[in-house]
């Protein structure tokens, strides 16, 4: 396990200095090591720190997509006033979903991974507060990303495709959720998270087939 984080993090370094010559920029060479010492630092400190930890780990998903508008700042001030406004609010919309995907996600791994985190004595926020607790925030949390995805594909996409897939993708959410109110062993819970990593790469299509239309 070792070996393969250090092969993906030269990996990834390697990749941001290529990109960093190829864009003859070298400040956004920058944001690499700063996500990769938040990673490390969540990883050594934070990842058992109750709900703090599943936050911390939300927030750094949801940096992604705003991270990208950083190197076309220029680009994106030269666009008309309306085009300018639907790519942010696109850009910002998603990484809120990016948020609460990533923080359902982090909460049902924390489920799954209850009894031997117990037995580790890592206080997450299951071990710490309870299952029911736990499975409790969950629910809030999956259920208001149903609902806001379920109101953007209706009032702010315009593209039929992406909307209809946004639509989809709220009702998947919504089926998470579901599901979760009856799961009750490691391997419900490792299915739920795994349907939520689909569910996150399903709005990132969606916001790609948005920026295509």
């Amino acid at each position: 396990a070792r070996k393969m984080i250090l092969i993906f993090t030269i990996s990834g370094a390697i990749s941001a200095a290529l990109t960093a010559i190829w864009v003859e920029n070298w400040k956004w060479f920058l944001l690499y090591p700063l996500f990769w010492i938040s990673l490390y630092h969540y990883s050594k400190r934070l990842k058992g720190e109750s709900w703090f930890g599943n936050f911390f780990i939300a927030l750094l998903s949801a940096l992604v997509p705003l991270i990208l508008l950083l190197p076309e700042w220029e680009l994106l001030a030269r666009l008309k006033a309306n085009n300018q406004q639907n790519l942010l609010y696109l850009f910002f919309g998603f990484s809120f979903f990016a948020f609460l995907t990533s923080f359902f996600r982090e909460l049902v791994k924390d489920l799954e991974d209850e009894p031997g985190d117990r037995l580790a004595g890592i206080n997450t926020f299951a071990v710490r507060r309870g299952i029911l607790e736990a499975k409790n925030l969950a629910l809030a949390i999956g259920a208001l990303n149903s609902i806001i995805t379920a109101l953007a594909s209706l009032f702010f996409f315009a593209g039929i495709v992406s909307s209809a897939m946004l639509f989809l993708i709220a009702f998947s959410q919504g089926f998470l959720v579901y599901q979760l109110r009856a799961a009750s062993t490691p391997a419900d819970f490792k299915s739920i998270s795994q349907m939520a990593k689909a569910i996150l790469a399903g709005g990132l299509l969606a916001v790609w087939l948005a920026v295509l239309k």
